[in-house]
């Protein structure tokens, strides 16, 4: 499914660091941190969850069509939908869904994991992301940062 959405090569970062350490560690934290919760608990669990999961994978659908749909938006940037939120609104449906998940433990203690991977998010990758995109999109990134003027939570930052 991602192959589908995100055509693109994977970085070392994300072969090594990612698939060795970031996921084992989550999940190891999350199956041996895991206390029981109430059903409320689950309730808004699987609300971050759900919302998080179509922030992240409805804004790349959105994007992936746009993109495909007509041969003029080859080469254009993508302002619409999802992304006319927030500039990188599938960061912030990462860190929403895993936060569900670390609610879904019913340990406070996990949310280190949506924590890290948001400030990793906006101190690491948003930086370099929109460098490259202001690069790339030399003449529609300045319009779409007075457009959408949040990096990345909507309304807030």
């Amino acid at each position: 499914m991602s192959r589908w959405l995100l055509p693109r090569e994977l970085g070392m970062e994300e072969l090594t660091f990612v698939i060795l350490l970031w996921i084992p560690s989550i999940m190891g934290s999350f199956a041996i941190l895991t206390k029981d919760i109430s059903n409320a608990g689950l309730v808004v669990a699987s609300i971050f969850f759900v919302l998080g999961s179509y922030l992240n994978t409805c804004s790349e659908y959105q994007r992936k069509i746009w993109k495909e749909d007509d041969p003029n938006h080859k080469g254009k940037c993508y302002t619409l939908g999802l992304f006319s939120w927030s500039r990188n609104i599938n960061y912030f449906g990462d860190s929403m869904l895993f936060a569900g998940w670390a609610i879904a433990t019913g340990n406070w203690v996990n949310f280190w994991a949506p924590i890290v991977m948001s400030l990793t998010f906006f101190f690491y990758h948003i930086p370099d992301k929109e460098k490259y995109l202001a690069i790339h999109y030399a003449e529609e990134w300045p319009a779409y940062q007075t457009q959408t003027p949040y990096t990345f939570i909507p309304y807030i930052c």
